[in-house]
């Protein structure tokens, strides 16, 4: 089901003229694990439905991936890689669509990798697609990263109606963390 997901997604984005950049999280590297790695599995997936993928991948220098990625994105459908590895120093505007594959518990990896195209700049919104299956494990650290989101977002003050009566107790500000999370992810 993810996978025919992460297809219609980037299907829908590319026939509007958009590009997609996925997220993996889970690293296939052999001392652990077996088999194809997860990131040539959704490229080789999607290269089988015709779109045109590409594997950012560790090995690019650090200080080569800005120059890497500004050559070659208009060659490209999707892009994929790790989330740290699209990390500071990237800007992407001209990619709109971000899919985060694998749930993680990283949520300031997350917040920002999902603004590599969001500049001052930017004219054009942008789409976070969070696609983990709803039973297991990836569901567990699905509410374990979106309890971490809003207690990340209540340490910066980040709420919506905050105001000059609210109580930065123990005891309010869980009170605050309860109610964001039953808005933010309902």
């Amino acid at each position: 089901p993810k996978d025919k997901e992460l297809i219609k997604i980037c299907k829908e984005q590319i026939a509007k003229g958009e590009k997609v950049w996925i997220y993996n999280d889970f690293v296939t590297n052999g001392k652990y694990t077996e088999g194809e790695p997860v990131e040539d599995r959704i490229k080789r997936i999607l290269e089988n439905e015709g779109l045109k993928a590409y594997v950012l991948r560790s090995t690019v220098r650090t200080i080569d991936r800005k120059k890497l990625i500004d050559k070659i994105h208009k060659d490209y459908d999707v892009f994929i890689s790790n989330a740290k590895i699209a990390g500071t120093g990237i800007n992407l505007q001209w990619c709109t669509n971000y899919v985060f594959y694998s749930p993680t518990y990283h949520v300031n990896t997350v917040k920002q990798a999902m603004k590599r195209g969001l500049r001052a700049n930017s004219t054009k919104e942008n789409n976070i697609y969070h696609l983990y299956f709803n039973t297991g494990i990836e569901q567990e650290i699905m509410e374990r990263y979106k309890l971490k989101k809003v207690e990340s977002d209540a340490a910066q003050a980040k709420f919506a109606d905050i105001g000059a009566e609210v109580q930065r107790t123990a005891s309010s500000l869980g009170a605050k963390i309860e109610k964001e999370l039953a808005n933010s992810f309902s």
